[in-house]
């Protein structure tokens, strides 16, 4: 689960949402399948779509389907959404969305998740991440099974990050 997380006690400007873009990929350390498990269609825009070398599963988001893909729910106060406004590669990523309201200080969370198939061997997660977030009012931390495995903050560019992954279903 990708969770930004935020309570300002003051407005903090100009704070970007998280996003998460272009290409979260599985890489198998020891590939166990030679096609993809899920379906790879025509895209729906010109952006780039190539699926890297060893990849299993790969979403650049470029379909224009999140969050309606199987693999992938967000929930919390607010929900992430798919955004043309700033993208590693291609042309779309998720972002988060504005959980301040100087109004309210209550705090507020958002989550995105990735579910993986259960039948994909052990591999590595690639993605790329803009947390767009600045401490201590905005979090972002990524967690695999509600293990937290990292975490973003006042980021200006795209970052790829790695995430090592064991068989079976992973929850990210």
């Amino acid at each position: 689960t990708v969770a930004p997380t935020g309570s300002p006690a003051t407005p903090v400007p100009d704070t970007a949402s998280p996003t998460v873009s272009a290409s979260p990929t599985l890489k198998l350390e020891q590939p166990t399948r030679s096609v993809l498990p899920t379906p790879v269609s025509s895209p729906s825009t010109v952006a780039p779509t190539s699926i890297p070398p060893g990849a299993i599963y790969y979403d650049g988001f470029e379909q224009g389907t999140f969050p309606d893909d199987p693999e992938w729910t967000t929930q919390g106060d607010a929900v992430w959404a798919l955004t043309t406004e700033r993208a590693t590669s291609g042309v779309y990523s998720i972002k988060s969305p504005d959980l301040m309201n100087p109004d309210d200080v209550t705090p507020k969370t958002s989550n995105v998740t990735l579910v993986t198939n259960g039948s994909w061997g052990a591999g590595t997660l690639v993605f790329s991440i803009l947390g767009g977030v600045n401490m201590p009012y905005d979090d972002l931390v990524y967690y695999v099974n509600d293990e937290m495995r990292g975490q973003a903050t006042e980021m200006t560019d795209f970052e790829t990050r790695q995430i090592q992954l064991a068989p079976g279903p992973q929850t990210i």
